[in-house]
C-alpha cells in the first residue's frame, strides 16, 4: 500500500484545478453534445462569468455556420440536423485546453 493511502490521502502526484471558466466550458460542451443546443450566456452566468469570456469559441464556429451545420443567434448555438454528425467539432470550439493549431477535425473522428 502506498504511503499516501496509508496517510488517508489520495495517491496522486499532479492534476489540474478547474476554475469557474473551465466548469462553464465543460457544461457548455456537454449541453451542446447532448441537446444540440446551448445558451452560452446562461452557462456563463451560472458561474458568475461574463459571456464575453466565451467569444473565442464563437470564432471557431464560423465555418460551421457558413456550411449550414450550426445556427448562431446571439449567445444561442444550435446544431442543425445536417450538423449533428459534426457536433464534436462544434463542442471542441469551447475547449480551452485544445491547443491552437491542433487539428480540430480529428476530434470528430
Amino acid at each position: 500500500m502506498s504511503a499516501a493511502i496509508e496517510a488517508g490521502r489520495a495517491p496522486i502526484a499532479r492534476g489540474v484545478a478547474l476554475d469557474a471558466n473551465d466548469r462553464a466550458r465543460a457544461q457548455i460542451i456537454e449541453a451542446l453534445m447532448t441537446n444540440y443546443v446551448v445558451d452560452v450566456a446562461a452557462f456563463a452566468a451560472r458561474h458568475a462569468l461574463a459571456p464575453e469570456t466565451m467569444t473565442d469559441g464563437f470564432e471557431h464556429l464560423q465555418e460551421l455556420v457558413r456550411n449550414g451545420l450550426l445556427e448562431v443567434d446571439g449567445w444561442h448555438v444550435q446544431v442543425t440536423k445536417a450538423g449533428q454528425p459534426f457536433v464534436r467539432v462544434a463542442a471542441a470550439a469551447f475547449d480551452s485546453y485544445l491547443a491552437e493549431g491542433e487539428a480540430r477535425h480529428s476530434v470528430a473522428v
